[in-house]
């Protein structure tokens, strides 16, 4: 069972997603992290298994059908994209899906402070009897001590945490497409958080500098001058693409 799901709420707000909907895209997500890669055309799917859904997400539902009406309509609004593979389907995540974690989402409406409320504030909350505090009226009530439980410990800030796992998940796409994972992804995933942590929780500016890239990768046509020969542009192309 998955510990902990992030949803993006104005981001899912601005897409139109359910409750249901936006729990089901969050977990997908995350499946370049730990899941089997397959590439079909040049593009990276991840295989995912209704029975593996149902007991990650035991809170969504116990039933396939469910699944694949929510898997259905997500791929409805263009945020996955789905094949099926006998009893496992193959998902990938779109362009307009993998905006999920990045700043500037949802109406500009939401959240606003409320009008007047400051200046006006309801009458409701009439100040206690102040023989209450010293006998209040339930002399046997205990309340269990507040335990702080940290589930993103790699920075206290939210932007920064969504920046890591973003970082994290193209890294290790990018390592299985060059074959650089020796043991599985998911071990390659934790070695990079690894990392991450011991530099303090937050991508270094080499880091960030390489997630603008994958975000907004540079054109791949490369004009080659005519006069060089195939060593030379061999030698053009690495400088280029460097």
């Amino acid at each position: 069972m998955q510990f902990a799901i992030y949803i993006n709420q104005p981001r899912a707000t601005e897409w139109g997603l359910n409750l249901q909907q936006a729990t089901l895209f969050a977990f997908l997500y995350e499946l370049p992290s730990w899941a089997t890669c397959h590439i079909i055309d040049g593009v990276s799917y991840y295989r995912i298994a209704y029975n593996k859904i149902i007991s990650e997400l035991p809170i969504l539902s116990q039933h396939k059908d469910t699944i694949y009406r929510h898997m259905k309509a997500l791929a409805g609004l263009g945020v996955i994209e789905v094949q099926q593979q006998g009893a496992d389907i193959l998902v990938r995540v779109t362009g307009k899906g993998a905006v999920w974690n990045r700043e500037g989402a949802g109406d500009p409406a939401l959240g606003k402070k409320s009008e007047g409320s400051e200046k006006n504030p309801s009458k409701l909350g009439k100040k206690s009897d102040p023989a209450s505090e010293k006998n209040p009226t339930y002399h046997n009530t205990t309340y269990p001590p507040t335990r702080s439980v940290n589930h993103h410990p790699l920075s206290p800030s939210t932007l920064e945490q969504q920046e890591v796992e973003e970082y994290i998940r193209l890294e290790t796409d990018r390592a299985y497409r060059a074959g650089e994972i020796r043991t599985s992804r998911a071990k390659y995933a934790a070695g990079i958080r690894k990392q991450v942590e011991r530099e303090g929780g937050r991508l270094t500016p080499e880091r960030r500098q390489q997630l603008e890239l994958w975000r907004n990768p540079p054109p791949t046509a490369t004009s080659i001058p005519s006069h060089m020969d195939a060593q030379r542009t061999q030698e053009y192309l690495k400088s280029t693409c460097s």
